[in-house]
């Protein structure tokens, strides 16, 4: 049994397929008659099944307030502020950015209803990206007199300013600008409502981290643009919660691409063809996760790399063991072997992560799921001679 396990051929197989895998990671192949499948394929991710179709409904946050301002002018930005002011929430972050100056009617309204919140967190945008340290050269805030009242925080979403409507699954919690560090609109937001939660999520110190998204709009409190004009609604529920305005259609009931993304709670997980929610929602997703402490692990990548080989290995001794003793079911059973391997990995992914909050990444395991037959045949129809003439090579060199 140890011989089998131990065999030459199994070792050369495996061997081989990782020398192949490395080299095709390092050869740029340009395969542009296969764009058509990869554009389609390129942004699906097997964790999004995970949160369009398999998970248990969560359930909604009632810390977070969100408020849309749909194509509201200043002055009515700034009225809107003042209803919500009234009824003393804890902060009120604000997704837009006011870089010019316009009627002085209507900006003496904004900055005079910013001047009167305890915690105003307006959003800035940071631009420039410098590949030789890995920072931003600038940072864009709102002009002064808006900023003077306000704090900061930048609402930057990966591939948000690209236009490849690619889906958001991960946030940059901080970044190096100009030399200095600068923290997220959500993790400030996040930090003034919780010092302690926002703290804990900074010691993480990932550049990266995925967002455990509870859900659209509906699974927090949330306010239509046209609501706070109506003097006999109440909104006493705002009382010490966290308030997000931004962006969300004209109205709730009317869907638009405006600064609106793809997430993993897409229906479409696959082909996606309208974008699900709008940036000021997910925004309140991450804010969500870091008050809860909710956050998604990701297992190192030696890890995937361990298990792939492992794998591996002991695909190699079941495929060469059957090729060797059962050629004529070899192809069936390799098929089926495949299939069920796969599957079995996706299961695993997606049980790790619903149990543990952590993924770990499968690419690699199920790649050599794939390739193992394929270099079995290839080993015995080509290899095995070409290493028997190598190693009787070298053999008669060792007697001379």
């Amino acid at each position: 049994m140890l011989k089998r396990i131990l065999h030459f051929d199994v070792i050369a197989v495996c061997i081989n397929i990782f020398l192949f895998i490395w080299i095709v990671s390092i050869i740029k192949i340009d395969l542009g008659f296969l764009d058509p499948v990869g554009k389609a394929l390129s942004d699906f991710d097997v964790y999004d099944i995970y949160f369009s179709k398999l998970r248990e409904e969560p359930n909604a946050d009632t810390n977070i307030v969100l408020v849309n301002i749909g194509n509201l002018g200043r002055a009515e930005i700034g009225h809107q502020i003042n209803v919500i002011n009234r009824y003393s929430p804890k902060v009120i972050g604000l997704d837009a950015l006011f870089f010019t100056e316009k009627d002085s009617q209507s900006d003496s309204v904004l900055a005079d209803a910013f001047s009167k919140v305890e915690n105003m967190v307006l959003v800035s945008k940071l631009d420039y990206y410098n590949d030789s340290n890995d920072s931003y050269d600038s940072l864009i805030t709102s002009i002064n007199k808006f900023s003077i009242h306000t704090k900061n925080g930048f609402a930057n979403l990966p591939d948000d300013a690209t236009g490849s409507f690619r889906t958001i699954r991960n946030f940059k919690p901080s970044a190096v600008c100009s030399g200095k560090q600068v923290n997220s609109f959500a993790v400030n937001v996040a930090g003034i409502y919780s010092k302690d939660a926002a703290d804990e999520f900074i010691k993480r110190e990932n550049e990266y981290e995925m967002i455990n998204y509870r859900g659209n709009y509906n699974k927090f409190y949330y306010i239509d643009a046209p609501d706070l004009f109506d003097e006999t609604r109440s909104f006493s529920f705002i009382k010490n919660k966290i308030v997000l305005m931004g962006y969300m259609g004209t109205d709730l009931s009317t869907q638009t691409v405006d600064d609106a993304f793809f997430t993993p709670l897409n229906e479409k997980y696959a082909g996606r063809s309208f974008p699900d929610m709008y940036g000021i929602v997910i925004h309140a997703n991450i804010v969500s996760m870091l008050l809860y402490r909710n956050y998604i692990g990701q297992l190192p990548y030696i890890f995937s790399i361990i298990f792939a080989i492992i794998l591996c290995y002991i695909n190699a001794v079941i495929l060469v063991y059957m090729k060797k003793h059962h050629d004529k079911w070899y192809n069936g059973f390799n098929k089926a072997f495949i299939f069920v391997q796969t599957v079995g990995n996706l299961f695993l992914g997606v049980w790790l992560f619903s149990s543990f909050n952590y993924r770990i990444n499968l690419t690699l395991a199920i790649a050599v799921i794939v390739l193992v037959p394929s270099f079995i045949d290839l080993y015995y129809n080509y290899l095995e001679t070409l290493y028997a003439k190598i190693k009787n090579s070298l053999k008669g060199k060792k007697h001379e």
